[in-house]
């Protein structure tokens, strides 16, 4: 787990840095008029518009999550009692150890479906998600 973190760590920053960058100054300004300051301004501006990249980093890294195979693989092959397995390296294993390639097919397309509706998801909820600024 904590390879997989590290693994995607920089990239889930990088997307963070440009919602980040995509916040208006004018914002804090007009906040800090308002008498807000700190954690406040943290609470009130920030949080709320870095939702959409919150919601699609969340999607981004359970999608990753049903992807996981090499460190899997490498570290531990399914692990104690099947501990670590997970469901690219199940259709891994069905394919080439057990040589059930159909059993394989309908498990891989069931992942094909989970990761087809997770992205769904998020498509459905980018645009509800982003807040609405009156000119």
């Amino acid at each position: 787990m904590l390879v997989t973190l590290w693994k995607g760590l920089g990239y889930y920053m990088v997307i963070f840095l440009g919602g980040l960058q995509g916040i208006s100054k004018d914002l804090y300004e007009a906040a800090e008029l308002d008498g807000s300051r700190g954690w406040r301004q943290h609470l009130d501006i920030t949080l709320p518009l870095l939702r959409p990249y919150v919601g699609l980093v969340a999607v981004i890294s359970a999608i990753a999550a049903t992807k996981v195979f090499e460190e899997v693989f490498l570290m531990t092959q399914g692990g104690p009692a099947d501990a670590t397995r997970t469901v690219v390296y199940y259709v891994y294993d069905l394919a080439f150890q057990e040589l059930e390639i159909s059993y394989a097919c309908t498990a891989g397309l069931a992942l094909f479906l989970v990761v087809l509706l997770l992205s769904l998801l998020q498509q459905l909820f980018k645009g509800s998600a982003l807040p609405k600024l009156e000119n």
